[in-house]
């Protein structure tokens, strides 16, 4: 599977051209910001419906953000019977030999070997963010407690917006504020949380490094128009590899 704006070059195209087969409707209840939510509901609907995690009575979500928080509602609302909390992954060490399952949102190589001290011996390890950068897993520790480690594939769009459009209310409620796709706008998002360069869903997500630069100055002074500005605002971020744009 390769993603548009992951794998592959586009989210900054005007216009994208791909087969109509791979092409989801969506509902006309959920706004464009709402679909931006469509990727982490997939994948959350995938994991909560992993055959390891049918009979786990207790699951620890790991990670931090508005995606962390969605997976939490997801888990528990499709697994009833389950006793699903959300956990901080510097808190997770915290919690020896507590868990049947873990899914985690966000980890480093210095989160997993908790996460699996976290589970009881036999459980489940829930690989669910795709991280840029190289994490490591304790084999050793993975082998000697038995842990089946499983991951949550993309899952189906269809279903995801169709849950969508049943928790409208939930996902507004998670959306948060909304900053202007500005140099000040930006560094206002970063300031008001700083996780929001790391997790979550952002308009704009931005290298935290990025926002001590002297971001106007990046900015082209040619545009003769605010739509054009924006436009080359959208090209100056990408070119520079300061952000990516969600919406």
């Amino acid at each position: 599977l390769r993603g548009i704006g992951l794998q592959e070059d586009g989210t900054l195209a005007t216009y994208v051209d791909v087969p109509l087969a791979v092409l989801v409707k969506a509902p006309d209840s959920l706004s464009w910001d709402m679909l931006l939510y469509t990727e982490a509901v997939a994948t959350a609907l995938s994991a909560a419906h992993l055959p390891a995690l049918a009979t786990a009575k207790n699951i620890a979500v790991v990670g931090r953000g508005p995606q962390h928080d969605l997976t939490c509602h997801i888990m528990a609302s499709e697994l009833p019977n389950s006793h699903v909390v959300k956990i901080d992954p510097h808190s997770i060490n915290h919690h020896p030999n507590r868990f049947d399952a873990v899914v985690e949102t966000w980890a480093d190589s210095t989160i997993v070997a908790p996460m699996v001290h976290a589970l009881r011996v036999g459980g489940t390890l829930v690989l669910k963010s795709r991280p840029n950068k190289m994490v490591l897993l304790p084999r050793q520790d993975i082998v000697d407690r038995c842990v089946h480690v499983v991951h949550a594939p993309y899952g189906s769009f269809a279903k995801a917006t169709t849950w969508m459009s049943e928790h409208v209310e939930m996902l507004s409620a998670l959306g948060g504020m909304d900053f202007p796709f500005t140099p000040e706008g930006i560094a206002l998002a970063i300031e008001d949380d700083p996780l929001r360069a790391q997790v979550g869903k952002l308009r704009v997500v931005v290298d935290p490094q990025a926002v001590a630069l002297p971001l106007q100055s990046t900015l082209p002074t040619t545009a003769s128009s605010e739509k054009e500005r924006q436009e080359q605002m959208y090209a100056t971020f990408a070119v520079a590899g300061h952000g990516v744009l969600l919406g």
